[in-house]
């Protein structure tokens, strides 16, 4: 993934919550926050293409579609630590996501 800056935020809520970034290469990603505990938040980062933003952005295409179906056939699940300056990423395909991590079917 490299290192990333968010490109722009459609949800905040104590922080961005569904958001779209950028890497230093120029990729782009689609990111969602999907849980929290004592540790930290977790999130899922969606390889996307800005036409693929556009779309989701636009409501072409539903959010939980840029999830189950992302560019590269999977995710980066993120998990950030409250407590220390740490971070840990784990690419998975996206039917291995529990279900409840995606957007209602309905959410555009």
């Amino acid at each position: 993934m490299g290192r990333l800056k968010i490109h722009e935020i459609y949800v905040r809520y104590d922080g961005p919550r569904l958001f779209s970034c950028v890497n230093e290469s120029g990729a782009y990603f689609l990111g969602l926050f999907v849980d929290e505990d004592d540790a930290g938040e977790v999130f899922v980062f969606a390889p996307a293409s800005s036409d693929r933003l556009n779309a989701v952005r636009s409501g072409q295409m539903p959010l939980r579609h840029a999830f189950e179906s992302p560019l590269d056939g999977g995710v980066f699940v993120v998990r950030a630590s409250k407590t220390r300056l740490e971070t840990s990423v784990q690419w998975r395909r996206s039917e291995e996501l529990p279900t409840d991590w995606l957007p209602d079917a309905a959410a555009h």
